[in-house]
């Protein structure tokens, strides 16, 4: 249990760090790029903006993590979402909960229950004081289109993306206006959803790809997310599969909120994940 709880520190703390994007932001567009059937682009992105699924304010669904690197292994957990507020992870033994990862809009919570230890940490500390949203990664997890520092995109929002259409292929589309040194980009099929989401930097790539699309929530969900972090010191590859057809919504007891224990030792986040070596 320490151990999947802790590489799923691992894999967790990169993807905040990536809807931050750790820098300033550039006042200078990104190079620009070929556009075909520009029009036809922004139909596509308006859609795909428009299918965020809404239909919901509180929900619990189950999720299973494997990774191939830096180790293998599987694990299961469930997961609560307060829309735009929280994201709550319970990994359980029996019946119990023996671990859990809170993230808000300004802290980050971890409880080793087994060890009686946690992390409590000011979001800053991790994203160099840029303001990170919690909705921003709930739809990176549930393979929606988000833009850094916007917590509800609408259609007119389309505007601050540029777009590359190329056939059948789908299309590509990143915003106009980049967090140096990061490049964000999403690519999307012909039904306007959403396939694969890279952030590329000189020091690490991340990738997220999307398959097994489902409907749920009022809009198409992917069932399977397989991320893929590559920087100089660790090569991270894991896989996120969602039960959608067993989500339930807007309960309120499925607002979760971690309940530290005045017991348990206080300990950095780098504490806690070395600690795993």
């Amino acid at each position: 249990m320490k151990k999947r709880f802790y590489i799923f520190l691992i894999i967790t703390l990169p993807l905040i760090g990536m809807i931050s994007c750790k820098s300033n932001k550039s006042n200078v567009s990104s190079p620009a790029v070929n556009q075909t059937s520009a029009s036809d682009g922004y139909t596509s992105l308006t859609s795909a903006i428009e299918n965020i699924p809404t239909d919901w304010n509180t929900l619990q669904v189950p999720v299973s993590l494997s990774t191939d690197k830096p180790t293998s292994f599987k694990a299961s957990a469930r997961a609560y979402m307060t829309r735009d507020s929280s994201i709550y992870l319970s990994f359980t033994l029996l019946g119990m909960e023996m671990a859990a990862l809170q993230i808000t809009n300004d802290s980050i919570f971890a409880v080793d229950k087994m060890h009686r230890r946690y992390v409590s940490e000011d979001i800053r500390t991790l994203t160099t004081n840029y303001p990170v949203s919690v909705s921003t990664l709930q739809n990176l997890f549930m393979g929606q289109i988000f833009l850094p520092g916007v917590n509800k995109l609408n259609s007119c929002h389309a505007s601050e993306f540029k777009t590359v259409v190329s056939g059948d292929k789908g299309m590509s589309i990143s915003p106009k206006s980049q967090f140096k040194p990061f490049e964000l980009i999403f690519d999307f099929d012909n039904d306007s959803r959403l396939i694969k989401c890279d952030v590329k930097s000189p020091n690490s790539d991340i990738s997220v790809c999307y398959n097994d699309y489902t409907s749920a929530l009022g809009g198409y969900l992917p069932q399977t997310d397989n991320i893929q972090f590559d920087t100089k010191k660790i090569d991270i590859s894991a896989t996120l599969k969602w039960n959608w057809n067993k989500v339930r919504v807007n309960n309120p007891s499925d607002s979760k909120k971690i309940n530290i224990n005045p017991s348990y030792t206080k300990v950095t986040a780098a504490q806690l994940l070395n600690s795993f070596n």
